[in-house]
């Protein structure tokens, strides 16, 4: 569970494309620099050139700041990760089929299993609530999410179904919705 859910959070965290976080290795992944606060967030580069594997966009190299997180939680499960391998070693062992089966059966443990999920929304909600709430501009979610054309962020970008998704859900799941952010943040370092 740990695993999955450390998965889940860095790829909503760096607008990922569902194939992205597997391929990671424990290298891929960079700490904070102690005592310099503009670098105080972990890191992780995607398509490292040496293996040979372009992104989508046909780029290698790309670095994402996982700067929206509680340090706390993540950076502490991502430092156990890191410290715990070797560097060549695969980051995340499980298949896209056990994602997504994990990633449904917690919808349904939730009580918020009104719709089938896929693992691409974890690329649009990235976007769309950091929007939302105003943490980044349009361009910044562009560079982010490594697309090359103002039309592509667009269509991933969808403020206004935060709220409508939002509202399409009875009142108690709304709260339970909104306190299972909670739930998610406290059970992210379980198993490490």
């Amino acid at each position: 569970m740990g695993e999955i859910s450390l998965c889940t959070r860095v790829t909503r965290g760096c607008y990922g494309r569902p194939r992205e976080p597997l391929p990671l290795v424990v290298g891929d992944l960079f700490p904070p620099v102690v005592g310099h606060s503009k670098y105080a967030v972990w890191g992780v580069r995607l398509h490292p050139f040496e293996r040979g594997h372009a992104s989508k966009a046909g780029a290698f190299d790309d670095s994402v700041l996982l700067d929206l997180f509680p340090i706390c939680q993540l950076g502490q499960a991502l430092e156990m990760l890191k410290g715990s391998r070797p560097p060549d070693e695969k980051l995340f062992n499980f298949t896209p089929k056990e994602w997504r089966q994990m990633l449904q059966a917690a919808t349904m443990h939730l009580g918020l299993n009104t719709r089938k999920l896929s693992l691409y929304e974890l690329r649009h909600s990235g976007p769309s609530n950091d929007l939302f709430h105003r943490r980044r501009s349009l361009n910044e979610v562009k560079r982010r999410g490594r697309w090359g054309f103002d039309g592509s962020v667009r269509r991933c970008e969808k403020r206004g179904r935060l709220a409508e998704q939002m509202s399409s859900l009875s009142r108690p799941l709304q709260r339970r919705a909104l306190s299972s952010i909670v739930v998610v943040q406290s059970r992210l370092c379980e198993g490490w």
